[in-house]
């Protein structure tokens, strides 16, 4: 109970960094990173992942066959609805608001509706454009319908060849996969309006987290002297890319064309991977020392987290809201203005936890919700 207290805890401080950095005010950057070259959507797909590894095991064992592909496909339905919700919104009432107040941050967001409204809607139901912002659920609808045939070829090859494989994957990525894949395909529509997140890297982290999940943890477990020496091992890892991301700045020592290889995010590049990692054992290691005693003041996190679908939904919908309170001269909100951007976004989040909260009181909770 108290790990998944602290698993609650977690993914609500992931989507309070998020939304601080998401919302259009001039303190947007102040958590941008600020545990080395790590953002809030690695942790948030990470979580997800072995969150989502660990109910299709449970299911699996408990449930009937096929419990944990239903669970699956059934979360891809829910996950997609959502975001057909939040294109009808911002191509109807936010679109509105642009056109008769000249709101140009959210025109920005929406550069590819406003040019060619047809086809812009068309391409988004079927996850092909995925404006700026609202392209992380696309990522996360892909990634969750892959995971029955991941899991499946887990039980048939074995871990270790599925790893292998999406590291390959993730690899070629690092080399432009996904642009010589576009340009041999020639489809009718731009690749940097197909969304920031590149599938093929972004993968090996939910393939990760599916293994971490499912077989990574209980092999750990079952060798505790080796999991304290790589749990140490990565907390001095994470430590030395915590000092190294504040003294050399969120780019590094890098020249751009370096630091795009190294660091970006989008590609989910080599030192990402790394500083993920090496987090989450920190994280393994006094995560639980510090949640206990924290407790008190993480509540407001657990709170959030235990609703994280509906508050991540929420999140999307008023930053969309939000956007459009941005004037004319497209400057970040500070001042008065600012701080009740910064309240009207956390209040949203506060407000879809205690919707759920009342929902799940009326119906019967359903395995992974």
């Amino acid at each position: 109970m108290n790990r998944i207290r602290d698993l609650d805890a977690l993914r609500g401080l992931l989507l309070v960094m998020m939304t601080l950095t998401h919302l259009p005010t001039v303190w947007q950057g102040t958590l941008v990173q600020p545990l080395g070259y790590v953002s809030a959507a690695e942790g948030f797909v990470l979580l997800s992942a072995f969150l989502a590894g660990q109910v299709c095991v449970r299911l699996a064992r408990n449930g009937p066959p096929g419990a944990a592909t239903a669970w699956s496909w059934g979360r891809v339905r829910q996950l997609y609805l959502i975001h057909l919700v939040l294109l009808l919104m911002a191509y109807t009432l936010v679109a509105w608001i642009v056109e008769r107040y000249d709101r140009p941050a959210a025109r920005n967001l929406l550069g590819h509706y406003f040019e060619d409204p047809l086809q812009a809607v068309a391409q988004s139901v079927f996850l092909i454009y995925r404006p700026p912002l609202l392209d992380i659920l696309p990522l996360y609808i892909l990634l969750v319908a892959i995971t029955p045939a991941v899991l499946a070829l887990a039980r048939r090859a074995g871990w270790a060849r599925v790893l292998a494989g999406s590291a390959v994957i993730w690899l070629a990525a690092q080399f432009g996969l996904r642009s010589a894949l576009h340009g041999a395909l020639d489809p009718p529509i731009a690749l940097n309006l197909m969304g920031s997140f590149d599938l093929f890297a972004w993968q090996l982290l939910w393939v990760g987290g599916l293994w971490f999940g499912t077989a990574g943890l209980p092999m750990l477990k079952a060798r505790p002297e080796r999991m304290q020496a790589l749990l140490r091992a990565a907390a001095v890892l994470a430590t030395l890319m915590l000092v190294y991301r504040h003294l050399a700045g969120p780019h590094g020592w890098m020249d751009l064309t370096t630091r795009l290889f190294w660091l970006d995010k989008w590609s989910l590049s080599p030192l990402r991977i790394l500083n993920i990692a090496a987090i989450t054992g920190t994280l393994m290691l006094v995560g639980p020392a510090i949640a206990s005693r924290l407790r008190a003041l993480l509540r407001p996190f657990e709170i959030l987290g235990r609703a994280s679908l509906w508050v991540f939904t929420a999140h999307l919908a008023s930053l969309l809201l939000l956007l459009c309170v941005v004037g004319s001269d497209d400057r970040l909100l500070d001042g008065a203005t600012g701080l009740a951007t910064l309240a009207a976004g956390f209040a949203a989040l506060f407000v879809a936890a205690a919707l759920q909260r009342a929902y799940r009181s009326r119906t019967v909770p359903s395995p992974g919700s």
